[in-house]
């Protein structure tokens, strides 16, 4: 009986343990099929524009002292950028908003292969190379925090997933600065 009770508290151990990396799983998935509906069960719309709008601000922030420098006049400008970034995050991140940006077709027709050079006509042409997928990498951060870290090419964002109850839920979109 004691062998039956450690497998199943095992069992369950690992699967609240492996629920974040299912979850993000699910976005990816939901995302790959353009299914905007689906990916918004996964985030937390309100928290996720707080996070957002906290970047904004402290990057208007500092745009306005690199342009204008220290005092009153910087603060006025990093106040008004700030009230800015936010009603244009309130604006931008919606589940209405994530279904146009889905709706958009990102596919481009492939270009036309240039001709092949006279004398040369079986040479078949070489085609570019597309570009890598970003490097990810997934990990507890908190028992009830979870980082999914994207490296594009130096561009890092973090999204941070957040135990809500039992679920698992988009709660905050980190962008970093190189």
């Amino acid at each position: 009986m004691k062998i039956l009770f450690a497998l199943l508290m095992a069992l369950v151990g690992g699967a609240l343990f492996a629920q974040p990396y299912y979850t993000a799983y699910q976005m990816r998935a939901a995302a790959d099929r353009r299914d905007h509906e689906a990916l918004a069960t996964y985030i937390d719309f309100p928290a996720v524009r707080a996070s957002l709008k906290r970047q904004g601000t402290e990057f208007a922030q500092r745009q306005v002292a690199k342009k204008v420098g220290a005092g009153p006049l910087s603060e006025l400008g990093g106040l008004l950028g700030s009230v800015l970034s936010d009603r244009m995050i309130d604006a931008a991140v919606t589940p209405e908003s994530l279904g146009r940006l889905m709706a958009q077709d990102p596919a481009q027709p492939a270009a036309p292969s240039p001709p092949a050079e006279p004398g040369d006509p079986g040479r078949p042409q070489p085609r570019p190379e597309p570009d890598p997928e970003p490097e990810l990498r997934f990990g507890y951060t908190a028992w009830d925090r979870f980082e999914v870290t994207s490296d594009d090419h130096g561009q890092i964002t973090r999204m941070v997933l957040g135990r809500q109850g039992l679920a698992w839920r988009l709660v905050a979109v980190i962008l970093e600065d190189r």
